[in-house]
């Protein structure tokens, strides 16, 4: 009797469990007028139903309780018992109006949203609703708009639907487990990281026929699992940080028509080896474009004024600016060509296998971070009149020594900052450069500081006046070192005439190259900024 009694219990609690799950699984198909989907879903399923297909017409009122049965509210961060995971609205359209649905804190008071146009995909409409794991828009949605979709971390499915004209900035940030991604030829406007931090994003596919012109500011930035993109070719500018952190982007092909890439558009791009040819309409890549993005080599096609390649290195179409090393190369050394003047700011930086580098006499200007945390272990110059900007070789943890065998005019503050194992720097020159605070930031290891024996008082008082040294382990000492060739005399010259590179003599220093005649009859190239 009791065995039977046991099994009579067993056998009722695992038909209530079956029951429990069927009726937490409940799928319901719908079809509803704008206002109305309360009446269509009654109130006891509402947070029990996972999967949901309407059909008809949906407003404002109807998405709050979507909202609410996908296990969220109006406010931002509330929070409902809502198992809605899969939400079909293929066969339903937006109307503008019915109850606000979204309230977002600007300031002291509540923002409120509600449709305000006809197949519209209005802001934060399904924002932070992470139980989403599949959502079909409307197949007449015209623009899906600001942070529509923002914050779904578990939504892996949703498709821009073919006539949708516009999606606008944040409206997929967020979307970490959205896997693929076809935007429609219908497509005009993508708006500003509208699909930053999609992490599980590997395939981005723009279908054929698609006009837009602009890849916008941050679009796939944080993408850190796409891996290949090419782009349509009406496209003529790539944004800011459009691909910034894309840490597995490992090839990139760029359009025909494509005159500007923007800063930092790759920045940390730490995988991506491989870039198609910059094409001959290519006129700006600005600053840090391409910071700590593991380039193999930079190409660029004929007929290109504005750049120009060798063996894998970018310079300016005149070839007297060093515009990007790529720091993909293995090789340890690097040779300047002739007639390169200057390395533009943050050329070198992250070059981690270059070990040395001779800077050649006619080049006169280092730019801002132009080798920070590179590889570098030793630095020659013997450059006469050079000028180092700021940071420029900071973070070079394994440089030692430096030894300016020309004259320097002038190092930016930071300029060796945490350049650990630094231990000796020879000047050259008879002339104390112009020097500014915290350049060198000895540590562990003592530095010193050779300078000739003429100018040892000199140097101290100009290092003690301007803080150049952080901190009180170096010391100036008088250069005796042998083997060191015969320091340029460069700083004692004056300028004597100044010409543009057209010939023209010029009054004053001039932005872009100048060619400066000095006292002693020698010439020199300078790029002014």
């Amino acid at each position: 009797m009791n065995i039977f009694t046991c099994k009579k219990t067993l056998a009722a609690v695992m038909l209530s469990c079956l029951c429990s799950m069927a009726y937490a699984q409940k799928s319901l198909t719908v079809t509803t007028e704008a206002g109305k989907l309360s009446e269509k879903v009654v109130e006891a399923d509402r947070y029990n139903v996972t999967e949901l297909k309407i059909s008809g017409s949906i407003n404002g009122t109807d998405i709050l309780l979507l909202r609410k049965m996908a296990g969220g509210g109006q406010e931002a961060n509330a929070t409902t018992e809502g198992k809605l995971s899969s939400l079909d609205l293929s066969e339903a359209n937006i109307v503008a109006g019915g109850d606000n649905y979204f309230a977002i804190k600007r300031g002291m008071s509540p923002m409120y949203y509600k449709p305000t146009e006809n197949d519209v995909v209005a802001p934060y409409m399904f924002s932070g609703l992470t139980k989403l794991t599949k959502l079909q828009l409307p197949t007449g949605t015209k623009s899906i708009e600001k942070y529509a979709l923002s914050g779904c971390t578990a939504l892996a499915e949703c498709a821009i639907p073919q006539q949708t004209t516009a999606v606008k900035e944040y409206a997929f940030n967020q979307c970490s487990k959205l896997s693929s991604l076809t935007i429609p030829a219908t497509v005009a406007e993508l708006g500003t990281a509208a699909f930053k931090g999609c992490e599980g994003l590997r395939s981005v596919v723009f279908a054929d026929g698609i006009a837009i012109t602009s890849i916008a500011k941050e679009l796939f930035a944080k993408n850190s699992a796409l891996a290949t993109i090419t782009f349509p070719e009406s496209v003529t500018e790539i944004g800011t940080s459009a691909f910034a952190d894309c840490s597995s982007l490992a090839s990139v092909t760029f359009p025909a028509q494509l005159t500007k890439i923007g800063k930092q558009a790759f920045e940390n791009c730490t995988s991506l080896g491989t870039l198609s040819e910059f094409p001959a309409t290519l006129e700006s890549i600005e600053e840090k474009a391409f910071f700590n993005a593991a380039v193999k080599a930079f190409k660029v096609a004929e007929g290109n004024e504005d750049y120009t390649a060798k063996n894998g290195v970018l310079y300016s179409g005149d070839e007297t600016s060093l515009e990007l090393y790529p720091i993909g190369s293995t090789t340890a050394s690097f040779e300047f060509p002739e007639g390169v003047a200057a390395i533009e700011d943050h050329a070198f930086a992250y070059a981690k296998n270059l070990k040395s580098i001779k800077i050649p006499e006619g080049l006169t200007n280092i730019g801002e971070s132009a080798f920070a945390f590179s590889g570098l272990t030793q630095l020659t110059s013997l450059a006469s009149g050079l000028s180092i900007g700021k940071s420029a070789f900071s973070n070079c943890v394994e440089l030692e020594t430096v030894d300016f065998k020309g004259a320097v005019s002038g190092i930016e503050a930071l300029a060796f900052q945490n350049a650990k194992k630094l231990s000796a720097v020879y000047f050259g020159g008879t002339g104390v450069p112009e020097l500014k605070k915290h350049i060198f930031t000895p540590k562990a290891v003592k530095l010193k500081i050779y300078v000739p024996t003429e100018v040892v008082e000199a140097y101290k008082e100009a290092i003690s006046k301007r803080n150049a040294v952080l901190g009180s382990n170096f010391e100036v000492l008088a250069n005796t070192v042998t083997g060191i060739e015969t320091p340029s005399l460069e700083s004692e010259a004056t300028e004597v005439a100044r010409y543009s590179t057209s010939g023209i003599r010029i009054s004053a220093p001039t932005k872009g190259l100048n060619i400066i005649k000095l006292s002693n009859g020698r010439v020199i190239k300078r790029i002014e900024k």
